[in-house]
C-alpha cells in the first residue's frame, strides 16, 4: 500500500451535498434518474442543457436512454469513448495522477511517452531500470538523473519534475480541481492541441 497525502476536495457548500441512492436493480436506478432529472427542470429550474449524465458502463446506457423517453425527456447521448480516449485527455488523467501521487510510476512514465515530453525510450527505461533497483520512484530519481541519463532528457525530467511540483503547490493552496485542470490543460500544451484537432 502506498501512503500519500490526500487533497481533493470540493468547492461546493453544505446545501450541495451529494446525495446516494441505493437501486433495486438498473431499471429501478434508471428510474430514479429521469425522476431526479425531472424534479430538476420542473421544481428547481434548472435547464436541461445543464445536466449531465455519467454512467459506470455501456450496459445501463439503454435503461438510462428508455427512462427518460418515459418521461418525455430530450437528450442527446454520446456513447463512444472518444473524448476520454484522446490522447491529450489520457495526458491531463495522467498528470492529475502524478499531482496527486508523485510516487505514481506509471503514471510519470505515461507523461515521460507522451508528447508533450517525448523523452527518448531507452532513456525512459534507464530510469525505470534505475528506480527499480533503487527501489524508489522515478520521481525521486529526478533531480540526480544527469548522472545517467543524457542531458537533453535529464531537462526534460527536471521541467516535467519542476511543473508537477508547482502544480503540487498550487492544489494545496487551492484544492479546486476544476481550476488546477484548467491550468494544466494551458501550461502544458494540451488545450493548444485540442483546439488544433477541432
Amino acid at each position: 500500500k502506498v501512503n500519500h497525502e490526500e487533497w481533493l476536495s470540493t468547492n461546493k457548500h453544505k446545501d450541495d451535498a451529494l446525495s446516494f441512492y441505493l437501486a433495486y436493480d438498473e431499471k429501478d436506478e434508471g428510474t430514479h434518474i429521469a425522476e431526479e432529472i425531472q424534479n430538476l427542470i420542473r421544481e428547481e429550474g434548472i435547464e436541461p442543457n445543464q445536466i449531465a449524465i455519467l454512467y459506470r458502463s455501456k450496459s445501463i446506457s439503454k435503461v438510462i436512454k428508455d427512462s427518460l423517453k418515459q418521461k418525455e425527456i430530450r437528450f442527446a447521448m454520446h456513447e463512444q469513448a472518444e473524448f476520454l480516449s484522446k490522447p491529450e485527455i489520457l495526458t491531463l488523467l495522467f498528470y492529475l495522477r502524478a499531482i496527486r501521487n508523485p510516487q505514481d510510476n506509471h503514471a510519470f512514465l505515461e507523461l515521460l511517452n507522451s508528447n508533450c515530453q517525448t523523452m527518448k525510450q531507452d532513456s525512459i527505461d534507464k530510469l525505470e531500470e534505475t528506480a527499480n533497483r533503487q527501489k524508489c520512484s522515478i520521481w525521486e530519481l529526478c533531480e540526480e538523473s544527469h548522472h545517467f541519463i543524457p542531458k537533453g532528457c535529464h531537462d526534460k525530467l527536471l521541467h516535467l519534475y519542476k511543473q508537477i511540483s508547482s502544480w503540487r503547490t498550487q492544489h494545496k493552496l487551492n484544492p479546486d480541481l476544476a481550476e488546477l485542470s484548467e491550468t494544466v490543460l494551458s501550461k502544458s500544451g494540451l488545450r493548444e492541441r485540442l483546439e488544433k484537432e477541432n
